[in-house]
């Protein structure tokens, strides 16, 4: 569905060759910092099949960088979790209850000609600093838009992400919130859209933890 010419555009089918593709290029195109930081600034990242691969492989889920965060990939459907994004959802409380997650699935089966649906996690008024002294206070996801062509598809904005330690942890997330939406309005699942504004990897974790995970990944896809 989705096509955009970019040198900065990451197009692969299923979690692991995704992954693999989106930390090369970074490493590859990406700029240097003095901190030992690899940064890209603005890269579009579409997975075609996301449910195809539903939970990080074993050999790689055992790993201590990733074992400690697996709770977090239903995170943005489970209200029991918590996590910033996913609690901002489903049960966003400032002034009054806003259950947007309930809005679209609602809004999306009500409506069968509706083609889109946005879900947001920033408020201005309490997220932006008010003071010199304060600090911006927002999520990492900050917009969630369904599209509803042939299937339904969904487009994210992720301000930061570490593409190693961080970006199949966000996939996962997105892929079993597009599962849960879809499931709801009963539509086929289509692709997931991940635009990231500081795309990034770290020169010790490229050279050293990355090799192990491209190694236990190369031996899965031989089984």
């Amino acid at each position: 569905m989705f096509s955009a010419p970019s040198n900065h555009f990451i197009e692969g089918k299923r979690l692991l060759d995704t992954w693999e593709k989106v930390v090369e290029h970074v490493k590859a195109h990406g700029k240097r910092s003095d901190d030992g930081r690899i940064e890209i600034d603005g890269l579009g990242v579409l997975t075609t099949d996301p449910l195809g691969e539903k939970h990080l492989p074993e050999g790689i889920a055992d790993f201590p960088e990733f074992k400690e965060k697996l709770f977090l990939v239903e995170a943005l459907v489970n209200p029991e979790i918590s996590f910033y994004a996913g609690q901002r959802l489903m049960t966003w409380s400032e002034r009054k209850t806003v259950a947007q997650l309930k809005s679209v699935c609602d809004h999306l089966r009500a409506k069968p000609t509706s083609n889109r649906a946005v879900m947001v996690t920033v408020n201005a008024e309490e997220d932006l600093p008010m003071r010199d002294d304060e600090t911006y206070d927002f999520p990492p996801f900050l917009v969630f838009d369904f599209k509803r062509r042939d299937k339904l598809h969904l487009i994210t904005y992720l301000r930061i992400c570490d593409v190693i330690r961080w970006w199949p942890i966000n996939l996962l997330q997105l892929s079993n919130l597009l599962d849960e939406v879809s499931n709801r309005v009963q539509c086929q699942s289509g692709e997931v859209i991940m635009l990231i504004g500081a795309a990034y990897v770290t020169e010790n974790d490229y050279t050293k933890l990355w090799p192990r995970i491209k190694a236990s990944g190369n031996r899965l896809k031989r089984t």
